[in-house]
């Protein structure tokens, strides 16, 4: 018989060793299967497919899917949080301010207002721990007429990415970029002349590119017991059936 399995991956942030095991549960799956013909059948009616698993073979996929989740190294994490806490932040207040005492939701920056008629920048700053997409809400006031003299944007490695437009005054949008693991990316409210009003940038529904709990490497000693919980399945059955 011939029994297939297929796995959509949408996140981008996988590593490569991931698909690696993933595709030595495949191969373990089929491989029982093919051990196991009294234990599963497919039956063929029409057009009609139907694929039978019993009690065993039950076990067996369960313990194989439970591996397979759980070698599972990256995901996406949601709000400032975890890797991306606001105490693992830098800032770079340049006589401005970074309220996070609304965290994990969101964080506030606001830039320099003290009339002293130089540019300067606010950053808020980390290091992506992994591969993958950063995305975010964003939400943009000044007093100072419009955005052209203090601009708020991303920064990634030290390039800045503005997304006010200079013509206004009050804004709003939903911007992603990707980041590679190690990049250092944030965000920016610069100021050209830190006076008659400052920016004020809001970043909510925040999501980076974060490892989980169980990596891959720690993953391992899991498949190794699962494939001892294999062998001893095997010899019981074997025993009953000498029995």
């Amino acid at each position: 018989m011939v029994f297939g399995f297929c796995f959509v991956i949408t996140n981008k942030a996988l590593y490569f060793q991931w698909f690696i095991i993933a595709g030595l549960f495949c191969a373990l799956i089929l491989w029982i299967l093919g051990r196991n013909e009294a234990n599963s059948c497919a039956c063929f009616s029409g057009n009609e497919y139907r694929l039978h698993i019993g009690e065993e073979m039950k076990k067996y996929l369960f313990i194989c899917f439970f591996m397979f989740a759980a070698t599972s190294n990256a995901a996406t994490l949601g709000g400032f949080d975890g890797s991306y806490a606001t105490g693992n932040w830098t800032q770079d207040l340049n006589g401005g301010l970074i309220d996070t005492i609304n965290a994990p939701s969101s964080v506030a920056l606001t830039g320099r207002d003290d009339y002293s008629s130089q540019a300067a920048v606010t950053d808020f700053t980390i290091a992506a721990v992994a591969a993958g997409s950063v995305s975010f809400d964003w939400d943009y006031t000044t007093l100072d007429g419009s955005a052209s003299y203090d601009p708020f944007g991303w920064v990634l490695n030290g390039v800045f990415t503005q997304l006010t437009d200079d013509t206004l005054s009050g804004q709003s949008g939903v911007e992603s970029f990707l980041v590679a693991a190690g990049d250092i990316f944030g965000f920016r409210v610069a100021t050209e002349d830190s006076g008659f009003g400052a920016g004020t940038a809001v970043i909510s529904n925040f999501s980076a590119p974060e490892v989980s709990a169980v990596p891959v490497p720690a993953a391992i000693p899991l498949f190794a017991s699962a494939l001892g919980l294999f062998g001893l399945i095997r010899r019981r059955q074997l025993l009953k059936r000498k029995g």
